[in-house]
């Protein structure tokens, strides 16, 4: 086998890296008008129920989506800067120095904080339908910190087992706030007989259990599709997963929120609308 010439080097991860940065440009373009109307929609019924809480967490993963982009477009140049120091022969920077391992770390970084966002706003919303009840959230909540742990790992030390490992365990802690949270409507639902012989609050308990396993079989689909990505053993395919991951989590959030507030509108449209 012949010994790989550096300058074919440079260009593959120019290449690996101008690919994964146009695709994150192309989701961030999705995944921004999906945002705006998730806080327009927000707005309409600000000071509902936790309104305020899914608009915080819309912001915050508005900014980790927009800082993926940025570190995707940053490699870009990195490489194209080390490929034009490669061409001409220039003193190429020593490892410590390189601001692409300071990009590497953020790159990182950034799906780790993403989903521990987002698996906070699920935990949050099945303390809430446990009365607020905190020993039922042990168990999600190791889960939700294990996840976190690994992905810590893997950003200080570029393991790559532990992307594998991150989002498997986010996907069962979605898997178990999802049936914590839908399990105890459908028990309420059961047990309260004013629910069972109203049937606004039927429907209403029906349309709830709905957009939960909705929601979450959509997160769930998302991180398995991520772990599939970050499975895969060649490098092109690990690096363009771990670059899209936030976005891909956040248009699946952002779409769950505009698609519920939506629904909540439609619904209470309904209701209130006179009998003809």
């Amino acid at each position: 086998m012949g010994i790989l010439n550096p300058l074919d080097s440079a260009w593959s991860y120019v290449a690996m890296n101008l690919i994964a940065a146009g695709l994150s440009l192309l989701l961030y373009g999705l995944y921004l008008g999906l945002f705006l109307f998730s806080i327009y929609t927000l707005s309409r019924r600000w000071g509902a129920p936790g309104s305020y809480i899914l608009a915080a967490t819309s912001c915050t993963m508005a900014i980790l989506g927009t800082a993926q982009v940025v570190i995707s477009v940053a490699r870009v140049i990195a490489d194209y800067r080390l490929l034009h120091s490669v061409s001409f022969g220039e003193t190429l920077l020593a490892e410590d120095s390189d601001p692409r391992q300071i990009l590497n770390v953020a790159q990182r970084a950034v799906p780790t904080l993403n989903n521990l966002v987002t698996d906070s706003l699920f935990l949050y919303r099945c303390y809430v339908i446990w009365g607020r009840q905190k020993h039922i959230l042990a168990v999600p909540a190791a889960f939700m910190l294990s996840t976190f742990a690994m992905g810590i790992w893997d950003t200080w030390m570029a393991n790559s087992e532990a992307p594998k490992i991150m989002f498997g365990l986010a996907a069962l802690t979605n898997i178990t706030l999802t049936s914590l949270t839908a399990g105890r409507i459908l028990w309420l639902w059961r047990k309260l007989p004013q629910i069972n012989q109203d049937s606004t609050s039927s429907a209403r308990c029906k349309r709830a259990v709905n957009i939960i396993l909705e929601s979450g079989a959509l997160y769930c689909l998302g991180v398995v599709l991520l772990l599939i990505a970050v499975s895969v053993k060649h490098e092109m395919e690990y690096l363009v997963g771990v670059s899209l991951s936030s976005l891909l989590v956040n248009i699946l959030i952002t779409f769950t929120i505009v698609y519920v507030a939506l629904k909540d509108s439609f619904d209470h449209s309904e209701e209130v609308k006179p009998a003809v």
